[in-house]
């Protein structure tokens, strides 16, 4: 699916930032827990087959744990990542949006520009407007579709082989 100017112009750095600090603070509380159930394996006594049985399940549970705390790591570090690069889509819309007043232009959710200027040499006026308005579209996209493909691509190496939980 492609970004459209419509979606784009509704991003948002800050939101982005608090999804990554949920994310951080659930890892917190798995890597708490690990911890936790590192320290109920270390002190468990017990003997037999049983015993064996619930060791051999803290150790498994032990293990999907910390992945997971890694795996959660690897969310945040991605997200934190991207957030540069939405701030810098943030303010190209800002510019684009202002550049677009100026020259009395709008421009529609599919990000063509249409200028409303009735003045003199209006035909001209237009013409030169709509493509200074549509340079910076097309600029805020292009910032869009590096910070969209960016993050698909950290995103997509959460947990697999060679990612920091493998």
């Amino acid at each position: 699916m492609s970004l459209t100017w419509g979606q784009v112009k509704t991003w948002r750095s800050s939101d982005l930032e608090t999804y990554a600090g949920k994310v951080g603070s659930r890892r917190d509380t798995v890597v708490s827990q690990t911890e936790t159930l590192q320290q109920r394996m270390s002190s468990f006594q017990g003997q037999g087959d049983t015993a064996d049985t619930l060791r051999a399940a803290m150790g498994t549970a032990h293990t999907a744990l910390s992945t997971l705390a890694d795996d959660l790591a690897e969310l945040c570090d991605a997200l934190d990542a991207a957030v540069p690069n939405v701030e810098q889509v943030e303010s190209a819309v800002k510019t684009a949006l202002e550049v677009a007043q100026a020259c009395q232009c709008t421009i529609s959710d599919s990000g063509a520009p249409v200028c409303h200027y009735s003045g003199t040499d209006a035909e001209t006026y237009r013409n030169a407007a709509v493509a200074g308005v549509a340079m910076q579209v097309s600029n805020v996209m292009a910032l869009a579709s590096y910070a969209d493909e960016s993050l698909n691509r950290a995103l997509a190496k959460v947990g697999t082989p060679g990612s920091t939980s493998s």
